[in-house]
């Protein structure tokens, strides 16, 4: 799979968490969070920057995973998205 070590970082990184939570604050369905995880696609750039928020995971670390990190128009996307997304306190501990 293209995306595997992608998949196994957001996987690792969910905690208690289900596939529905995540999919539900990044807009997608819980089928592309399953595809995510192993790693038959990767998400979009600026779903990339809240998947990095909400995890609390470095940003440049996913954009290198999903293969982002040689195009400036995708990090500053992801990065946009990153800075604009605070998750409140109770998100990591729902």
């Amino acid at each position: 799979m293209p995306y595997a070590e992608l998949g196994g970082t957001l996987r690792t990184s969910m905690g208690n968490h289900s596939q529905r939570w995540l999919a539900e604050r990044t807009f997608v369905s819980p089928v592309s969070v399953c595809d995510w995880f192993f790693g038959r696609t990767r998400p979009a750039p600026w779903r990339l920057g809240i998947l990095a928020s909400l995890l609390r995971l470095d940003p440049d670390r996913l954009a290198c995973l999903a293969g982002y990190d040689d195009d400036p128009s995708v990090m500053d996307k992801l990065m946009a998205a990153y800075g604009a997304f605070t998750p409140s306190p109770e998100e990591g501990d729902e």
